[in-house]
């Protein structure tokens, strides 16, 4: 005959969610892709004139206005670096379809982590900033695009 007897101890807490490490991760990821992104927009618009100044200072704000919204929702913030000063007149010497390609790339893995922080994220907020994020850089990666297709 089996015998019961009641547990002497509290049953053990749940386990963490295995997806929280993944979510930091990402939340991490985001924040150093915003902060590089920013960094290589607001240099771009220090070494560029004209429109294509104005359009890497907007996407700078872009990015800089982003990461506000990541760190008010619990984010880490990426590291910010000062922006070196433009070297020789606006526009000379830089080739601007290595900083659009590189921009692009930013745009599409920032663009692949929003996404995948959505997905798992049960969280509303996070859920609402992912999407917020993952649009954010899909209307930027049009921008860079047409700025690729017209300045390289």
């Amino acid at each position: 005959m089996a015998v019961m007897i009641e547990a002497e101890f509290a049953p053990a807490a749940e386990p963490d969610d295995p997806r929280r490490v993944l979510r930091e991760d990402l939340l991490a990821q985001i924040g150093g892709i915003l902060a590089h992104l920013r960094r290589l927009y607001a240099t771009a618009a220090a070494r560029a004139d004209g429109p294509l100044r104005e359009a890497f200072a907007e996407l700078a704000a872009r990015k800089a206005a982003q990461a506000s919204a990541l760190a008010a929702a619990g984010g880490p913030p990426g590291r910010d670096a000062e922006v070196p000063p433009a070297a020789g007149p606006p526009g000379t010497g830089v080739r601007w379809g290595l900083v659009l390609g590189e921009a692009f790339r930013g745009e599409r893995a920032l663009e692949l982590a929003a996404r995948q922080l959505g997905a798992f994220s049960p969280a509303p907020t996070l859920q609402a900033l992912a999407r917020s994020l993952a649009e954010g850089a899909a209307r930027d990666l049009g921008a860079v695009r047409k700025l690729y297709l017209r300045y390289s």
